[in-house]
């Protein structure tokens, strides 16, 4: 009987350990190498299992201590379908309260996470009961299968001691996809984060960059520029007028040669974190110096004699820069304001500042993570009651884009009625995954950068004194060129439209930050590179 009993025990520690395994299955997801992956998870059981006596309450009671990680680990897979990721975890940390109550909520409702969690929360339970009621007694053959098992995870995390040959036995999808793995390699990334930022800005320590001290490189003329750059909006479905009157209405006006849409872009990352300060201080994908310490676009316009004004209409502040002449964020925490309010406060800037040069720089909510947030209902008709939660999701996305055209076309009334040349460029920060794209991916700022979440519209927009003045012509190469063009081909744009010289350009074989595969380190990859 007492043999029995120290079975039952290891036994259901064994399964506690493989339970959240179940997430994958129920989630739908496809797994690149599920047999590896099962192979680690089972692996792990069998550590757990066969823990030496001595050290069995104590490996139960470590289960238990990591239960939030645990939970954190199901949770974006619950939710995404994709996996957990640093973007989504600095987002947690140093993103807006609001989006992460929302994004808590969701795991919390979504049957694959409550499913997996409420099983592997009891059986657990029933683990430290069996193991404190009928504790395992020492086994020889258990402490021989245990060293047998832990050698394999020993030899894959001995980074950085000429141990490739070893660390490949588990690739970066496994060390993402078994809980076990991703804690471990979770407290490897901690360990190191000081000395490595992984090629992000310093999250909420970051300096707070001075407008003031940007250098001077040239003086600007009369004339207005305006940068936008909106959330989540994927080129493929930007404008479209069939889908409404704003999509028309956007797409007569580039025809009327009154803008230009340019060839897409790829973004600097596939979230907000990566790619906004890339963009804005116009850094090469790599520079983590220039990333960190670069003055924005708008310092630089600033120092060329411009009266300038930074507006966010996002509750996070990526790339905070002080001493412009106007600064204003137009929607807080539980106090969301739809990104037209942007554009009005920055028609009441330009019509308040004395006469001469004037840049204002507009960072706005777009179609970020809670589609039906992001326009007014009474904008569009009631929402049909017979569709699924995918073409709910997909509805909402394409109304919240269309509401973003009739902001443009807001913006563009501005121009308009201009006397002095006026332009805005738009763009923005990441695209967006979509049930309809079939790749099991929700949302943005996962594991693996894609296809689908770095493809982005780029647009200028101008006026009529723009257009006599000959500038649409300097835009040409970032029209014709065959293929992607870079995200800082555009912000490079921004600054000689001002009047900064130079020649517009496209780059060649733009690249962007992320991984091509989930789990491995995030770095510079080509955009033609990435899969969907």
């Amino acid at each position: 009987m007492k043999q029995q009993e120290l079975t039952y025990t290891r036994v259901t520690l064994f399964v506690a350990s493989i339970v959240p395994m179940l997430v994958w299955i129920f989630s739908g997801h496809v797994i690149a190498n599920p047999a590896q992956i099962w192979c680690w998870a089972l692996l792990c059981g069998l550590l757990a299992a066969t823990t030496p006596a001595i050290f069995f309450k104590g490996v139960l009671l470590l289960q238990v201590c990591a239960l939030p990680l645990t939970f954190g680990w199901i949770g974006p897979i619950s939710v995404t379908g994709f996996g957990p990721s640093n973007a989504a975890f600095e987002a947690a940390q140093f993103g807006p309260l609001n989006e992460l109550k929302v994004a808590l909520n969701l795991a919390l409702t979504h049957p694959s996470f409550v499913f997996t969690t409420v099983i592997y929360g009891a059986i657990l339970l029933i683990a430290c009961y069996l193991a404190w009621s009928k504790p395992p007694r020492r086994s020889s053959r258990s402490d021989l299968i245990f060293l047998l098992a832990l050698t394999p995870l020993a030899l894959i995390n001995l980074d950085g001691f000429g141990s490739s040959k070893w660390t490949r036995l588990a690739g970066p999808e496994a060390r993402l996809s078994v809980p076990w793995l991703y804690q471990i390699e979770l407290g490897k990334s901690l360990v190191t984060r000081a000395a490595d930022q992984a090629g992000r800005i310093g999250g909420g320590n970051a300096d707070i960059r001075e407008a003031k001290s940007a250098p001077k490189q040239f003086t600007m003329d009369n004339s207005l520029a305006i940068f936008v750059l909106s959330d989540s909006t994927r080129s493929d479905v930007f404008i479209q007028p069939h889908r409404g009157i704003w999509s028309r209405n956007l797409q007569d006006r580039l025809d009327n040669d009154l803008g230009m849409r340019f060839n897409d872009a790829c973004s600097g990352g596939s979230s907000t974190n990566d790619s906004v300060p890339r963009l804005l201080t116009a850094a090469d994908i790599d520079d983590l110096k220039g990333i960190n310490q670069n003055h924005t676009i708008l310092a630089t316009v600033k120092a060329a004699g411009a009266r300038t004004a930074y507006i966010n209409n996002h509750e996070m502040w990526i790339v905070p820069e002080s001493g412009h002449d106007f600064t204003q964020r137009t929607t807080a925490i539980e106090k969301q304001a739809f990104d037209d309010v942007a554009v009005e406060v920055l028609a009441d800037f330009i019509k308040k500042s004395p006469k001469g040069p004037k840049a204002a720089l507009l960072h706005l909510y777009g179609q970020h993570f809670l589609y039906e947030e992001r326009y007014p209902r009474d904008a569009f008709p009631e929402v049909p009651n017979n569709l699924s939660a995918a073409e709910l999701s997909e509805l909402h996305y394409m109304r919240a884009v269309e509401y973003g055209n009739k902001v443009l076309l807001d913006l563009a009334a501005i121009l308009d009625q201009r006397m002095e040349p006026a332009f805005a460029i738009f763009t923005s920060d990441h695209g967006e995954n979509l049930p309809s794209d079939k790749t099991g991916k929700k949302y943005h700022a996962l594991p693996s950068s894609g296809k689908f979440d770095t493809t982005v519209p780029a647009l200028v927009l101008w006026n009529k004194a723009f257009k006599d003045a000959g500038k649409p012509a300097l835009l040409e190469p970032l029209k014709n060129k065959n293929g992607l063009i870079a995200h800082q081909d555009l912000a490079k744009a921004w600054l000689i439209l001002a009047g900064m010289p130079g020649q517009i350009k496209a780059t060649e074989n733009p690249s962007t930050w992320g991984a091509l595969n989930p789990g491995e380190k995030s770095r510079k990859i080509l955009c033609s590179d990435l899969h969907p």
